[in-house]
């Protein structure tokens, strides 16, 4: 996600840059700020993701992980 995120960014500060018409100027500043964005937000989800599996891991029971645990009468 991370490489998607300074690709897109990378191709929005071109179209910037190849299209004068737009009104908008084209910096590396700009696009650096951007990858730094994508660079949080991937490892914000990563860490999310991991947290969730952790504590998913723990309420499943390990004979059945799939199936919901069946009360003993």
């Amino acid at each position: 996600m991370f490489l998607a995120g300074v690709g897109l960014s990378a191709l929005i500060e071109a179209v910037q840059a190849f299209v004068p018409v737009l009104g908008r100027s084209c910096t590396a500043t700009d696009w650096l700020a951007n990858s730094a964005g994508a660079l949080t937000g991937a490892v914000l989800a990563a860490a999310a993701l991991w947290i969730h599996r952790a504590r998913t891991r723990r309420r499943l029971p390990v004979e059945s992980p799939l199936q919901p645990v069946k009360p003993e009468p």
